[in-house]
């Protein structure tokens, strides 16, 4: 996938969400975020990531 591909990586994110798979979520939410940081569902799905890790204080900063 080339680094620079917005869609995937949020579709690769969501994907992770739905495993259950927090960390690897919130990372490449992050890196979507670095790449695209006007993207605001790539803030709000982080949030959902940091929110089901239980990550509170990060989920609303």
């Amino acid at each position: 996938m080339k680094p620079q591909f917005i869609p995937a990586r949020n579709n690769l994110g969501l994907a992770l969400l739905q495993k259950a798979l927090w960390e690897d979520a919130i990372a490449e939410y992050r890196k979507l975020i670095n790449l695209a940081p006007d993207d605001a569902e790539a803030y709000y799905n982080l949030g959902v990531a940091l929110k089901q890790k239980q990550d509170f204080d990060g989920a609303i900063a």
